[in-house]
């Protein structure tokens, strides 16, 4: 039993140590918004298709200054300056990458108002990273599974599990707030390999018990 924990421990450090966040450059706005992840195993390529107020191709306002709220002990570097996409409207719209992503990150700048909040719900579970005072001030969200509620909010939010595309959906217009989108490295094959093994043996385990 400690050998399968070790295991289990072994890869999920390896899984949790990550290298920087590669944040998205956004390369192209049109009728979808076109931009390329940089990662230690190649150019990963993201489309966003959807509604948008305004997209920020590397010139303009740092929204995401000062960077308190994108950065933990798990997210070491804020996104890129003045690469965003910002939305003012209710609605659904995906995000795709070119191959699988494990545990993207969404970072969010001014989502709601005080008084009046935006609602986003994701089609898969998420986990609130890190929230603080951002460019339009302090704020607050209130998390479920699967959505948040946030009111002036800034943060990251990572979209838990290994994913082709995201499809989130708001449902409050307001002025306008924006976001981006990073990614890790995926895992070592080794890594994973350790990892399945170790969740393998554990659930063998529990069935014979």
């Amino acid at each position: 039993m400690k050998t399968v924990f070790a295991a289990v421990a072994l890869a999920s450090a390896a899984l949790a140590s990550a290298a920087p966040v590669a944040w998205t450059d956004w390369t192209s706005a049109g009728a979808t918004v076109e931009g390329t992840l940089a990662l230690d195993s190649g150019p990963v390529s993201v489309t966003y298709a959807g509604s948008t107020f305004f997209t920020q191709l590397g010139s303009g306002t740092d929204y995401f200054s000062p960077t308190t709220p994108y950065v933990s002990a798990e997210v070491s570097n804020a996104p890129t300056a003045a690469e965003m996409i910002a939305i003012n409207d209710v609605g659904s719209r995906t995000i795709t990458f070119s191959q699988p992503v494990l545990n993207p990150y969404i970072a969010f700048v001014s989502v709601g108002q005080i008084g009046s909040g935006v609602t986003y719900t994701f089609d898969s579970p998420i986990t609130k990273i890190s929230e603080g005072i951002g460019y339009w001030g302090g704020g607050s969200a209130v998390f479920g599974p699967n959505s948040f509620t946030g009111s002036e909010w800034h943060g990251v939010v990572r979209i838990d599990g290994l994913v082709s595309s995201i499809t989130l959906t708001t449902n409050n217009p307001e002025t306008w707030h924006g976001f981006t989108v990073g990614a890790n490295p995926v895992p070592e094959p080794a890594s994973m390999a350790v990892l399945g093994l170790g969740l393998a043996a554990l659930k063998r385990r529990r069935r014979n018990r």
